[in-house]
């Protein structure tokens, strides 16, 4: 497992395959099961608009929501297992991890935008050999 360090625990286990999942005060609730402390920042975390948490739960809950891509998104579990709480933490520890880079990256941005500014004319022009479109393997040298 990656992460070990992150901050989500399994505080109740899910025992039977969940039907319904919610977030209330930092508690995650799976089913009869809770995690916690799972923050807002990491509930709501999205990519491309795809809420991550909601996502990961909602494909593996007793009745699957969300899209299907293919037939092989029939293959589920039948039974909520230690290795799916496993996964769950995972996923929770991946996305605590993120949103520390996140803050870091969003720093060092700031930094460089706030940086000295350089002109195009403070700039060395690039040579006729630099400006040419480059060869592809499979042309001949012109020797």
């Amino acid at each position: 497992m990656c992460g070990r360090d992150g901050a989500a625990r399994c505080v109740a286990p899910v025992r039977a395959m969940p039907e319904k999942f919610s977030h209330v005060d930092e508690v995650l609730t799976v089913g009869e099961g809770q995690f916690a402390p799972v923050s807002a920042e990491v509930w709501g975390y999205e990519v491309s608009g795809l809420k991550v948490v909601q996502s990961w739960l909602a494909g593996r809950m007793l009745q699957r929501r969300g899209r299907t891509s293919s037939p092989l998104d029939a293959l589920r579990p039948e039974a909520w297992s230690e290795a799916l709480t496993a996964e769950l933490l995972e996923l929770l520890w991946v996305l605590e991890r993120s949103l520390v880079l996140h803050r870091g990256q969003a720093e060092i941005f700031g930094q460089i935008v706030g940086g000295e500014v350089v002109s195009a004319n403070e700039l060395r022009a690039p040579s006729a050999e630099e400006r040419a479109e480059p060869r592809t393997r499979c042309e001949p040298s012109s020797r």
